[in-house]
């Protein structure tokens, strides 16, 4: 992850939410303790980010009617921003976090312009690929473990069998693709390229 370009994204979010930001909230001179442990500057970025979209999106749902879907979007996505800074980056939850920052981020790329989005597709197209890759690697591996044959199509006669079911990758599934339960569109083909390399 770029962290220069997060931090312009943090930026360019408050900014969109900045009638909403509390004056001063993100400064805070005394140590935040969490579980007994003092938090680094961007821990603690986080947790007062994933408050205040908590606070915003879940409890002033009435007032925020008023704001445009942008201010919606952006939202949401400091959640998964704050959510994401509040992880150490050896922490087992952080792949989730950043999955759950990109799907976000989509969301409110959709609502800027082409000149305003572009350098924040950067963030999507470097990390969500390596994010996939590792995840289908994860989904695959699981199926060996599962006895299934490792061919494109008994994995893919897996996938359209359980598709939706509680826990299960997949929510949805046809011949040729199929989404997650985090709304990614996995494709039969390029899966099967992914299997090709793992089981050379």
């Amino acid at each position: 992850m770029d962290f220069w370009m997060l931090k312009e994204l943090n930026a360019q979010v408050l900014f969109d939410l900045r009638e909403f930001v509390p004056k001063g909230h993100f400064v805070r001179e005394n140590p935040l303790i969490i579980n007994g442990v003092d938090t680094s500057h961007d821990e603690k970025w986080g947790y007062l980010a994933l408050a205040l979209g908590e606070r915003l999106l879940y409890e002033s749902q009435a007032h925020l009617l008023t704001g445009s879907a942008r201010q919606i979007a952006a939202i949401e996505l400091l959640i998964s921003l704050g959510m994401l800074a509040s992880f150490k980056i050896t922490h087992h939850e952080r792949p989730k976090a950043l999955n759950d920052m990109l799907v976000s981020l989509r969301k409110y790329l959709n609502h800027l312009g082409e000149r305003e989005a572009k350098p924040f597709v950067f963030l999507l197209d470097s990390d969500a690929s390596k994010q996939r890759m590792n995840e289908d690697r994860a989904f695959l591996n699981s199926c060996f473990k599962a006895g299934i044959e490792k061919d494109i199509n008994s994995i893919w006669l897996h996938i359209q069998n359980n598709a939706g079911k509680e826990g299960f990758r997949f929510k949805t599934s046809n011949k040729s693709t199929a989404t997650t339960i985090d709304d990614e569109i996995v494709d039969k083909k390029k899966l099967g390229r992914c299997l090709s390399n793992l089981i050379k």
